[in-house]
């Protein structure tokens, strides 16, 4: 079966695949957010909750490390884990797509089944 790739670096104007990503992290204002995307960093969210532990563990680092408000090194690592996580979501966007138009042409079936050499 051929392994679909796509390249993010050098996007131009934002796709509906980053405005999805946006509401759902929530990095938009209300007027611009998608309605039909939730948000998932808003209180009794497991995604917040996560967030609110990360956060809780970054200060116990800090306080054991006795870095002031910052520690550039744990900065560096949660903001690779962010960037990991918007690529890996755009990705899964991109063959959300690609299934959905081999569904559409009959190429594929739900279980992913199917032949992209046609």
């Amino acid at each position: 079966m051929q392994i679909i790739q796509f390249d993010f670096s050098g996007r131009g104007q934002p796709d509906i695949a980053d405005t999805v990503y946006d509401s759902l992290m929530g990095n938009l204002i209300s007027a611009c957010r998608l309605p039909w995307v939730e948000t998932i960093f808003i209180p009794g969210h497991p995604c917040y909750e996560e967030y609110c532990e990360m956060h809780e563990a970054y200060a116990r680092l800090r306080r054991r490390l006795g870095a002031g408000e910052e520690d550039r090194d744990a900065e560096d690592m949660i903001n690779a884990l962010l960037d990991q996580g918007r690529i890996i979501a755009l990705k899964m966007f991109e063959y959300g797509r690609v299934y959905q138009k081999m569904l559409d042409s009959n190429k594929i079936s739900e279980d992913g089944e199917g032949n992209l050499s046609d």
